[in-house]
């Protein structure tokens, strides 16, 4: 089994380090041979060398970059798909079970049209991994801009609308952060295969905050002893505080936890 795993955020992603490449590691850990490839803005760049190859030294985890859209990154052009086409191809022997992991729906329909040309050739199965609710959060973010913005938003709302049905309709098995996420995607799409609820984990021994700092800072902000609910998610960020005082829920996955899930994602590798 080779896993190919289509990160199209980019190293930049707020959530590189520990929800894409520690993913990746823990396969490697587990004795899952996996290739992260990497879509990036700017590859040839000095900074992102030096990042990418950071990264690579541990534990000899494997890492393709392929350039994007400088301008416009949501465009998903023939020669992006082509080239993860060509790498597949050309290290791929015909008896082998390839999966296509997409994080986010673009990374997934990459995998679907991957998988398409390819598919005379290989058994390739793709999984959707679904990281939030992209159309709304889309309108969320950008409800108070111009008229001219919107109007641009209306057209690109709807071209992801359609790649995110025709991802719901033809992956091989999807996953889900929750089961509200399952819900708002069988309510909104057709779904032909398995939905899975693999919840996003962090390692809580490196997350430890420094307790003095975070007193001072509650007593800077006059909290005192009330209970604190923070939102880091960039998409979210015009979300309004009343919803999130009424929706938000805090779930913190020790190590252990982390590890339980990456077992359930292999079963469903296997499965497929």
């Amino acid at each position: 089994m080779v896993i190919y795993y289509i990160n199209y955020e980019g190293i930049n992603c707020s959530v590189f380090e520990s929800q894409i490449y520690t993913y990746c590691n823990l396969l490697n850990i587990n004795n899952i041979k996996v290739t992260l490839i990497n879509f990036e803005t700017n590859i040839d760049s000095e900074q992102y060398k030096d990042r990418i190859k950071a990264y690579s030294s541990y534990n000899n985890l494997r890492i393709i970059s392929i350039e994007k859209n400088k301008k416009f990154d949501f465009i998903i052009n023939k020669k992006s798909i082509n080239q993860v086409t060509k790498l597949i191809n050309e290290e791929t022997l015909s008896n082998e079970n390839i999966i296509i992991h997409g994080r986010g729906i673009l990374g997934s329909f990459i995998g679907l049209k991957v998988r398409k040309n390819l598919i005379k050739q290989y058994n390739i199965k793709v999984i959707s991994d679904f990281r939030g609710a992209v159309v709304d959060e889309y309108l969320l973010k950008h409800k108070n801009k111009g008229i001219l913005f919107k109007i641009i938003l209306k057209i690109l709302i709807v071209k992801i609308n359609s790649i995110q049905s025709k991802v719901c309709k033809n992956s091989d098995s999807i996953l889900c952060l929750s089961k509200k996420s399952e819900e708002y995607l069988k309510n909104r799409y057709t779904i032909n295969c398995r939905v899975s609820i693999i919840p996003a984990c962090i390692d809580a021994y490196k997350s430890r905050a420094n307790i003095d700092e975070i007193i001072k800072k509650r007593n800077e902000m006059n909290l005192e002893n009330r209970f604190v609910a923070q939102n880091c998610c960039g998409a979210w960020s015009s979300k309004n505080p009343k919803e999130l005082k009424e929706n938000f829920k805090v779930l913190v996955y020790n190590y252990y936890e982390r590890q339980k899930n990456i077992k359930t994602i292999i079963s469903i590798y296997d499965e497929i």
